[in-house]
Parts: structure tokens; C-alpha cells; sequence
């Protein structure tokens, strides 16, 4: 890994869990998560996401960071 990475979980770390799994959305921010970190990218840090989910989300990823 590299060292000015940071990687964050989406679901039950950046996002909250959804009650009933929906591969197309993402649950409702953890406004503390999402401070840390657009802390950590002003800072200069690259952040990357990840995932367990085992199909393609990534329009609802981007959507739900911005």
C-alpha cells in the first residue's frame, strides 16, 4: 500500500448500512466519516473506496460522496 492512501469502507463506515440491501443505492452518510475524510483529502491524501458489494454501483457510490 502505499503511505498517503487512505481507504475507507462504504457500507457501515462512510455510509450507513441499509435495513434492506439495495445494490443501486447507498444508505445515509456518517457525517463523521465524511468530515474525516474531506479532512484527509485537503490535507493531500488520496482517498480510495472499497467495497464487498458484488455488483457494479459505482454511480451510486459517486453520487452519495458528493
Amino acid at each position: 500500500m502505499q503511505d498517503n492512501v487512505l481507504y475507507v469502507d462504504l457500507d457501515g463506515t462512510l455510509a450507513k448500512r441499509q435495513s434492506t440491501f439495495d445494490p443501486l443505492s447507498v444508505g445515509p452518510p456518517v457525517e463523521k466519516m465524511v468530515k474525516a475524510v474531506k479532512a484527509e483529502l485537503k490535507k493531500g491524501r488520496t482517498v480510495r473506496l472499497f467495497t464487498a458489494r458484488a455488483s457494479t454501483m459505482d454511480k451510486a457510490a459517486e453520487k452519495a460522496i458528493k
